[in-house]
């Protein structure tokens, strides 16, 4: 699997497109804005899947656009999307958000519900991988990470934290599943985790979540955030001053 990261919107949020090569599959994460830069990331695939980790502005506010963009090429009946129900309310207005901040309504459309609720599920097929959800809310109501566990425990895992815990986290990853991925979405960074001063925000929460699905996690986990750069959950351990 390649895993492709593009930073978008004025809030300067990670989206990721991970492409299956064995099926050709392709899934959009968090689509906040910039959607031809995203798309371009996709290289003209055909975009079967789209997975919102919650429903924050910066994380959904793209998604009626890309949508409206796919149609001019594709069927979009045929898209799986992932999200929470508990983000609905966000989900709804999306473009009176966009107007507290001052940005262009025009850009940012109030998202349409997902095809599939993510509620009492604990994985999600993609291509030939298995992707295991955690549902980690506390930055917002329904939030949820992906796992994508490794395949065998050996000593490349070693040279691939140290790899990635210090490249240009721009460049692509070629997911071998020779060490494990998170995409925590905004409840962990590096060296932080989301805040919790917004509405239906809740930090003890949070810290649950993060203290009772996340730091359990093989201490080699590569943490692909929703803001910032990679880390790993051995390093989070050590070294978040927040937990």
């Amino acid at each position: 699997m390649i895993i492709k990261t593009i930073q978008v919107s004025p809030f300067q949020q990670n989206s990721r497109v991970l492409i299956d090569t064995s099926s050709n599959k392709t899934m959009i994460i968090d689509p906040g804005d910039d959607i031809v830069d995203i798309l371009n990331l996709c290289d003209n695939r055909l975009i079967t899947d789209i997975f919102i980790t919650h429903s924050h502005i910066d994380h959904v506010g793209g998604l009626q656009t890309l949508l409206n963009q796919l149609d001019k090429t594709q069927d979009i009946t045929s898209i799986n999307i992932y999200a929470h129900s508990f983000g609905r309310t966000f989900r709804e207005n999306i473009n009176r958000q966009a107007s507290s901040y001052g940005l262009d309504t025009s850009l940012y459309l109030n998202a349409p519900e997902p095809t599939i609720y993510l509620d009492n599920k604990t994985n999600i097929s993609f291509g030939k991988y298995n992707l295991e959800l955690l549902f980690t809310p506390g930055h917002a109501p329904g939030h949820v990470a992906l796992f994508l566990k490794a395949s065998s425990s050996n000593d490349k895992q070693k040279n691939n934290i140290q790899l990635m815990t210090n490249f240009d986290y721009y460049n692509d990853i070629d997911f071998d599943e020779s060490y494990p991925i998170l995409i925590s979405g905004d409840a962990l960074f590096k060296e932080s985790i989301g805040r919790t001063d917004l509405p239906l925000c809740n930090h003890s929460q949070l810290l649950k979540s993060i203290k009772t699905k996340l730091l359990v996690l093989p201490e080699n986990t590569i943490v692909l955030s929703g803001h910032g750069p990679h880390t790993t959950i051995g390093h989070e351990i050590n070294c978040n001053p927040f937990l």
